[in-house]
């Protein structure tokens, strides 16, 4: 999930059940880039 008005990148580990797991915030990008799928690569 991605705030783009406060730049936050957040991991959502557990998808729909409530909560965050074991993830929460990852990553804070300065300016709030606009971000898209092309933007990641998944190894």
């Amino acid at each position: 999930m991605y705030d783009d008005k406060k730049g936050l990148l957040y991991f959502n580990e557990n998808g729909k059940q409530k909560g965050w797991g074991d993830g929460g915030l990852f990553a804070k990008l300065q300016g709030g880039p606009e971000l898209g799928a092309d933007d990641f690569t998944i190894v």
